[in-house]
C-alpha cells in the first residue's frame, strides 16, 4: 500500500478495518473489531472467528526410563577413633569423602595434595574440579 509520501507502508491487507480517518479535523475511530480477521466489535484474543483456528497440541510418543536397583555393600569402619558406615563398591577407581571426612583427617594430621579430577556423569556432563588427594 503506498501512501501520500510515495513510499510503500508493509501492513496487511486487513489493516484497513483498524485504521483511523480524519474527518472534518477530527480523528474518527471504527468501532473495534478483530485485527486478524475484521470480525467488528471483536478483538483478536476474544474472536469466535480467529478462535476456531487455534491449534493444539497433542503428546503422541512418551518414553519412559527405569533402573534396577542391586543391593549395596555396606561396611563398618573406623578411622582413627571415629566409626562410621560407608557404602562399597569395588568398581571404582577413586574414592569420595565428604568435607567432614577431610577436616576430621586434616585435624589429625593427614596431609592432601591438590590435583584435577576428571568426571563424567551419565549423562555424559563432563567436568574437572579440584579435589584434594590424601597423600
Amino acid at each position: 500500500m503506498e501512501n501520500s509520501s510515495g513510499h510503500h507502508n508493509s501492513t496487511s491487507a486487513n489493516s484497513s478495518c483498524m485504521q483511523s480517518q480524519n474527518v472534518n479535523n477530527t480523528v474518527y475511530h471504527p468501532p473495534i473489531s478483530c485485527y486478524d480477521c475484521c470480525n467488528p466489535g471483536f478483538i483478536k484474543a476474544k474472536c469466535p472467528k480467529c478462535s476456531l483456528k487455534k491449534e493444539r497440541a497433542f503428546v503422541n510418543d512418551i518414553q519412559m526410563f527405569t533402573c534396577v536397583t542391586s543391593p549395596v555393600t555396606l561396611l563398618d569402619i573406623e578411622v582413627y577413633e571415629a566409626t562410621g558406615i560407608v557404602c562399597v563398591d569395588t568398581g571404582v577407581s577413586q574414592s569420595v569423602g565428604g568435607e567432614l571426612m577431610f577436616k576430621f583427617l586434616n585435624n589429625r594430621g593427614q596431609k592432601f595434595t591438590e590435583l584435577y579430577l576428571s568426571v563424567c556423569l551419565a549423562d555424559d556432563q563432563q567436568s574437572s574440579p579440584i579435589v584434594q588427594r590424601l597423600q
